[in-house]
């Protein structure tokens, strides 16, 4: 994770991402899609009662959408 952190902030050093972090973004990313709450708690594993605690009402901002995007696209 530290590689892709440095490829996405290579100007902010301490920029750290987790593995966690970007399984709570996917969920998030999922239900501001529309997925339905009990398809993103299938997709994690979790139960429903668990993912309605955690990501109920949140949304990505676009600067989170790029932070990903840029993980995810660059080569390295």
């Amino acid at each position: 994770m530290k590689k892709y952190c440095k490829m996405a902030f290579p100007d902010v050093p301490s920029k750290h991402l987790t593995f966690h972090a970007l399984r709570h973004c996917y969920a998030i990313n999922l239900l501001s899609k529309g997925v339905s709450m009990s398809l993103v708690a299938q997709s994690l594993g979790n139960t429903l009662s668990v993912c309605q605690e955690h990501y109920a009402g949140f949304e990505l901002s676009s600067e989170s959408i790029e932070a990903i995007n840029a993980i995810v696209n660059r080569k390295g």
